[in-house]
This record gives C-alpha cells, sequence and structure tokens, in this order.
C-alpha cells in the first residue's frame, strides 16, 4: 500500500498557485484561510519508495532507476516551491514538521525551521482514516478572548472545508477547564482536513493561548484532554 505525501504550506511558498492546481503530479489542491495551500503531490515512483511494507521501500531506493526518477520527483516539487527553495540553504531546512501516520505523511514546508513554537500534537492510532473525530485542545486559560479567537479559527476552517465538501458536522465547542472538545463529521477521511486544522490553530496559537491539541476517534478515551488533563 503506498503512503500518500501531502504538504501544507504557505501561499508565498508557491511559484504559481494557477500551475499548481493543474499540475498532472498533484491530485489535490486546497486553498486553505490565512493563506496556506494544503496539497498532495504524486509520481508513480512513490509507488514503491513509499510502500508501507518498509522491506519493499528500502529495496526499492536501492535500485538505480528508481533512484534516477525519485530526483526528477523531487526537482518537479522543488519547481513548484521554487520561492521557498530559493531561500534554504539545504533542501531539509524546508521542512518545519512532518506528521507521520499509517496511510498519509504530511510535510508542513516554509522558512520557519526551528522558529515554529508547534503545539504538543496526540493522535489516535488510525485517526486519518477516520470519518468522525473528536477534535481535543489544551489552553493556556479560558478567557474569553481566547475562547472568541478559537472560535474564529474553527469557524474559518469548518467554513473551508464545508465548501470544499469535505466537512458535514462541527458540533459547538465544549470547554472543561482549560481544555475544549469538538466532534466533527466528514464525508471522506478526515486527515487532510485535520491537518490543515492544525495548521490554523498553529498560526494562531499567539492568540487562542493554544498548547496542545488532538484528534482522537469518538471511542478513544484513553488520551483525552478533557477527561484526564492531558496526553503522556
Amino acid at each position: 500500500m503506498r503512503i500518500r505525501k501531502v504538504i501544507i504550506t504557505k501561499n508565498a511558498t508557491i511559484a504559481n498557485r494557477t500551475i499548481l492546481n493543474r499540475h498532472p503530479n498533484v491530485k489535490k489542491c486546497w486553498f486553505l484561510p490565512q493563506q496556506y495551500t494544503l496539497f498532495e503531490f504524486y509520481h508513480p515512483v512513490f509507488e514503491r519508495i513509499y510502500d508501507s511494507d518498509l522491506t519493499v521501500a528500502n529495496a526499492a531506493r536501492l535500485d538505480p532507476a528508481v533512484r534516477a526518477e525519485t530526483i526528477a520527483a523531487v526537482t518537479e516539487e522543488q519547481v513548484l516551491l521554487a520561492p521557498l527553495y530559493q531561500n534554504v540553504e539545504r533542501p531539509s531546512d524546508a521542512l518545519t514538521l512532518l506528521v507521520p501516520s499509517q496511510t498519509v505523511m504530511y510535510y508542513f514546508l516554509g522558512l520557519g525551521k526551528g522558529q515554529i513554537q508547534w503545539p504538543r500534537l496526540e493522535r489516535s492510532v488510525g485517526w486519518e482514516t477516520a470519518q468522525s473525530i473528536r477534535v481535543e485542545g489544551r489552553l493556556s486559560s479560558v478567557a474569553s478572548n481566547n475562547i472568541e479567537e478559537l472560535g474564529v479559527v474553527l469557524r474559518e476552517w469548518s467554513e473551508s472545508m464545508t465548501a470544499l465538501g469535505e466537512l458535514s458536522v462541527l458540533l459547538p465547542a465544549e470547554f472543561s477547564s482549560n481544555s475544549f472538545s469538538a466532534k466533527c463529521d466528514f464525508h471522506s477521511a478526515c486527515g487532510d482536513a485535520s491537518m490543515a486544522l492544525f495548521m490554523l490553530l498553529t498560526e494562531s496559537r499567539y492568540l487562542t493561548g493554544l498548547e496542545a491539541v488532538g484528534f482522537f476517534l469518538p471511542g478513544d478515551l484513553s488520551a483525552s484532554f478533557v477527561e484526564i488533563g492531558g496526553c503522556g
């Protein structure tokens, strides 16, 4: 089974958004609030090097022909994100965060490597393929301004995901102590939409006081910020 490669980045890092949206190697392209874009970058060689069976993937990476195809795929991706890669010393410096899952690798790309204060992230096993999840978070405080700003982010995200045909239901967030919880239902797998929300919550963390966020299956109560006061 191939593991998908999904990229989340600022619009300013994209050479041309129209070309990106129409590019044959781009399977999905979402233009998000707060000047972000999420897209899935695909190349046939990914069927081999991103196989979920590590033995298969590692063997493929040793094949000279596969290596050449991989270099071509990486080059094509870097052309699409030229404003980013032209401003980093090494290509690896463009990766600010990598969030792995069973079926997708989420690449957060940008110029802020080592500078972004990411909130703590927790997930249930297999969360990214679910169509119903609980989004939970922990705030530094539930002061009225924090709650208001959190409401703005959730509203922007829900409007965007609804327009894209992804989100079917977002129930109002419930608060307990310094934590919140909101149930979401989607028309398909929730992973991409959830990572879009994670990026938007990170971007606004200084306004909301967000310290941690989690994406949990409805029946998974083993790691709940609201019920046990934190994960870990």
